[in-house]
């Protein structure tokens, strides 16, 4: 292919253009080990038609690559849950305030959707009757009652917390709380108030932000390689050195895919590594035994 512009070939006798982009190393995970290009005929070869067509789908593979990512973050974070032995004060407002931003945004999109008039009325009753329940049981400390929706809450955002029975106590108490003020927000809203989401509620961290502090870090690739190393009393320090090589090409063939922690890893990046390897020639590592004679698997 005949490079045009940026992401705009010319292929064939017919000098067909081409729209063709790179896929970001930090997605090739989600697409075949093989695919690195996003290679797509645009059907014409009149360059400025090209263009025109190639704009379209550079918008196109953005909203994609966009979405792509999104997944991944979800992915991991559904696979690193954390867990915690403690939140602060500070930890525990933020996470408040994120529950009632999270609310009061689910809210904004049910309104925005419209609700005829029964809908509206139901809504109102369940509103009200929620409120006067939680009310009570915030003004007769019974804070208790709401740890299993906190834990639950925690959990779907990637937190485990072990709460002492008396930080359960204060937890419980400042989720309530926020779980109270969203609801007496929802129910202005109800009586045709304006409550504006980044008013009321700013952007803040989310629960696995206010947590990153104090949560176990996974360990680096010198710390696994040093546990490798030393799994096997007197390993041939020759047999380290050299495995060493390999070991950095995996890392940096992870950095590349956006993984920064072994821990990090999945079947796909490996084979992909194994690909690339596959392409190299690697100095063969000594053998265990002193003999320089090939072996037999």
């Amino acid at each position: 292919m005949k490079a045009i512009s940026e992401h705009l070939y010319i292929h064939g006798k017919h000098c067909t253009a081409y729209y063709r982009r790179r896929i970001p190393n930090s997605l090739r995970r989600a697409y075949p080990s093989s695919k690195t290009h996003i290679t797509l005929s645009l059907h014409t070869s009149d360059l400025r038609e090209a263009k025109r067509r190639a704009e379209r789908e550079n918008v196109k593979v953005e909203a994609e690559f966009e979405r792509i990512a999104k997944e991944l973050r979800a992915q991991m974070a559904q696979k690193e849950s954390r867990r915690l032995q403690s939140l602060s004060d500070e930890q525990l407002q933020g996470l408040a305030q994120y529950w009632v931003q999270q609310v009061l945004e689910t809210d904004d999109r049910t309104r925005e959707q419209g609700l005829d008039d029964d809908e509206f009325e139901e809504l109102g009753k369940d509103l009200t009757q929620q409120r006067q329940d939680l009310g009570r049981m915030l003004s007769q400390g019974q804070a208790h009652r709401i740890q299993p929706a906190l834990q639950s809450f925690l959990f779907m955002c990637g937190l485990e917390v072990d709460f002492t029975p008396e930080a359960a106590k204060r937890a419980g108490r400042i989720f309530l709380q926020s779980v109270v003020t969203a609801l007496d927000h929802r129910i202005a809203r109800q009586e045709g108030q304006v409550v504006p989401v980044p008013t009321i509620a700013p952007q803040g961290q989310s629960p696995r932000e206010v947590g990153s502090s104090i949560a176990p870090q996974n360990k680096t690739w010198e710390e696994v390689f040093v546990v490798w190393r030393d799994y096997v009393k007197d390993r041939p320090k020759s047999t380290a050195i050299a495995t060493q090589t390999p070991w950095r090409a995996l890392e940096a063939f992870a950095k590349e895919s956006g993984i920064l922690s072994p821990a990090e890893m999945t079947e796909d990046t490996i084979r992909g590594f194994v690909g690339r390897m596959s392409k190299r020639a690697w100095p063969q590592l000594p053998s265990t035994q002193g003999s320089t004679k090939s072996r037999r698997c």
